[in-house]
């Protein structure tokens, strides 16, 4: 295993996750005062889907990253988050399934993206991120020791 195998993973939570995952959690706030003030328009829907499916994305990029430096080879995002699970690195694997699924519907119907959509992100979603988000923190501090 060449060296940027063993810290691409660590690249993709750096890079494509951290910041990304941080922006959703601000997002969350901006929505809500639209949410509120009753403009959460097809724009807003728009804005706040793409911040979230960026998290996600990143996410499954950092998986698959980090499940290849365990020596396991997933390419299909589907297979990732079930390899993921299966390695005890995800916990609730439903959600994730959950997210996959949802991202995909919303994706072809964005009217489908309502304030019931918003809720289970900001309840459901988001806390499985944060969760994951945890997981790679100790890992890059068992890096660091």
């Amino acid at each position: 295993m060449s060296i940027d195998e063993n810290i691409r993973w660590q690249f993709c939570y750096e890079g494509n996750f951290c910041p990304y995952l941080e922006d959703l959690k601000n997002s969350v706030k901006d929505t809500e005062e639209k949410i509120n003030n009753n403009q959460f328009d097809e724009e807003s829907r728009r804005k706040f889907l793409l911040s979230f499916k960026i998290v996600f994305y990143g996410a499954i990029k950092t998986l698959r990253w980090y499940l290849r430096y365990q020596g396991i080879f997933q390419t299909k995002d589907f297979e990732v988050i079930k390899e993921a699970f299966y390695t005890e690195i995800i916990e609730n694997g439903q959600a994730w399934v959950d997210i996959f699924f949802d991202i995909n519907e919303w994706n072809k119907n964005i009217i489908s993206f309502n304030e019931n959509a918003f809720s289970v992100i900001k309840e459901k979603y988001i806390p499985v991120f944060e969760d994951l988000n945890v997981y790679f923190k100790n890992k890059m501090s068992e890096k660091n020791e």
